[in-house]
């Protein structure tokens, strides 16, 4: 409209008011969340890399807890729900809960190979039959606490509420199917051909020292 009424070389134009300042103000706060997402996703990954010192660890870890943000953002999009003053931060706020899980399970399965070299696919199982119910619990009861801003008049706080008590639920899944199966595929890979290795050189639990160790 200025280009088409305002054509003289000695008048500009500026856009103000209080919509223009809002809209800009939620374009810098997006723009800002998503570095800051990219960025902690970095850290994220530097902690479960230096951690466990092990870069396919580092790489699987990461999958559960970056496949929900994807996920929320498809559903926001098929739904039609932009990103607001409120929604840009739960991806963070989903990412740092959703890692506290992962570190719980994947720490029970590096202890019990620890204890029982070799063998993979136990570690896998007792890693979720140990720790599934406390996961469990935690990320559910975090998921209904924060599913009460539903009830919320403030439409963008209602969305928040939602979208990172799905958020969290879908990180849960990712933590109990995708983690478990990502271990197993890794195992495989890399270390199939040991597995027979030790079937056939340890003859008692005390001959471990014929085992290449475990990263």
């Amino acid at each position: 409209y200025a280009d088409n009424h305002f054509k003289s070389g000695n008048l500009k134009v500026r856009i103000t008011g209080s919509n223009y300042l809002a809209a800009r103000m939620l374009e810098l706060l997006t723009i800002g969340q998503i570095r800051s997402l990219i960025i902690m996703l970095l850290i994220v990954f530097l902690a479960f890399w230096i951690y466990y010192r092990s870069l396919s660890l580092a790489i699987i870890a990461m999958i559960p807890n970056s496949l929900p943000i994807g996920v929320s953002l498809a559903v926001m999009g098929f739904l039609g729900i932009d990103l607001n003053i409120a929604t840009v931060f739960l991806f963070n706020i989903t990412i740092g809960i959703s890692v506290d899980d992962t570190f719980h399970l994947l720490d029970h399965y590096r202890n019990w190979l620890k204890q029982k070299p070799g063998n993979y696919e136990e570690a896998i199982v007792n890693m979720l039959t140990g720790k599934v119910k406390p996961v469990m619990a935690t990320s559910l009861a975090i998921s209904v606490g924060i599913f009460i801003l539903i009830f919320s008049n403030f439409v963008p706080l209602n969305l928040f509420g939602i979208f990172v008590a799905l958020a969290i639920v879908f990180c849960l899944m990712g933590d109990l199917i995708a983690l478990p199966a990502l271990l197993a595929i890794r195992d495989e890979l890399l270390y199939g051909w040991k597995s027979i290795f030790i079937k056939e050189q340890v003859k008692s639990p005390t001959d471990t020292q014929c085992l290449p160790e475990y990263q």
